[in-house]
């Protein structure tokens, strides 16, 4: 009797092992064809790197120079940088302005929110009234540095690439910025991000495909969680590029294998802000595409 029990025991237990393995097949095969699915690329993106990273210049290189300025942009342009990366807000009176807080206190000798205030208005103020220098000065205070409009930037600046963040969740700003890009023909020159998905959405419904969008907070989170069950190839990214923080919470996100799939998406990965030396080598050697940072001249010192 004890040996037909255990002989039904172990029928059990070969029956379970099959399934088990048939199981574990099963999804080992699945595994195999998530792998080998076609995933879309994009056709187009002058964001890709052939080779070393581009030069971001964060809101003109804003370790160097008043961020968001003229000064800065023509700084950065003039030390050889690849592309500028800045904020937009809108005025009072309707205009598009390069600067990154909602209030003017924190670079300016003003205070109040940036709405409030015209173009004119703004134009008074000193943007370089709080930038100090690596010698400690106020090197830029009363030397008519002032807050740009986006019109002056692309006039002055038009044959760099660009990264324009728009900050505010605002739809009147969002088609203002897609209408005067394409007033100045800057369509292949331009990147649009936003910390707001609704922005990107709202971009997306003006331009269509004609002008390049950055992954959203919300497409990052999903693309990386993915990303670290390996089933990235499910998610469909109709994106020209990711920047990135180099972690956050607790997730490593320079991550070969993060880079390399957006990569065969003809998806530029791009870093912020990456002010240390060590950090930019580490980018480097990991074949990234761009490197947003507030010291341009420390990276092209490098890559030099």
């Amino acid at each position: 009797m004890n040996s037909q029990i255990q002989t039904t025991k172990n029928k059990k237990r070969v029956r379970r092992m099959k399934w088990f393995f048939s199981i574990l097949s099963v999804i080992g095969f699945l595994f195999i064809i998530f792998q080998i699915l076609p995933v879309k690329k994009q056709e187009k993106n002058m964001f890709v790197s052939e080779g070393s990273p581009f030069v971001i210049a964060h809101r003109g290189g804003a370790g160097i120079t008043p961020e968001n300025t003229l000064t800065a942009f023509k700084n950065a342009k003039e030390i050889g940088v690849d592309a500028l990366e800045f904020d937009v807000h809108l005025t009072k009176d309707g205009e598009i302005v390069v600067i990154h807080d909602e209030t003017v206190d924190r670079t300016t000798n003003g205070t109040g929110n940036v709405a409030d205030y015209t173009l004119d208005e703004l134009k008074q103020l000193d943007a370089g009234y709080h930038f100090v220098d690596e010698q400690g000065e106020f090197s830029y205070r009363g030397k008519g540095v002032t807050i740009p409009s986006l019109r002056e930037v692309f006039e002055n600046f038009s044959e760099l690439p660009m990264i324009i963040e728009i900050k505010p969740e605002n739809k009147d700003l969002t088609g203002k910025v897609y209408e005067m890009i394409k007033e100045y023909g800057l369509e292949d020159k331009v990147i649009i991000n936003s910390f707001y998905e609704s922005v990107l959405v709202w971009f997306h419904e003006f331009a269509g495909d004609e002008i390049a969008i950055g992954a959203g907070p919300d497409t990052v989170k999903k693309y990386v969680i993915s990303n670290l069950f390996y089933l990235d190839r499910l998610v469909s990214l109709d994106v020209h590029a990711f920047q990135l923080p180099l972690e956050q919470s607790g997730i490593d996100l320079a991550s070969k294998r993060i880079i390399q799939t957006l990569q065969k998406r003809n998806i530029a990965v791009q870093y912020w802000t990456i002010n240390e030396v060590e950090e930019m080598e580490e980018l480097i050697d990991l074949g990234v595409d761009g490197i947003i940072t507030n010291y341009p001249d420390r990276l092209l010192s490098l890559l030099n």
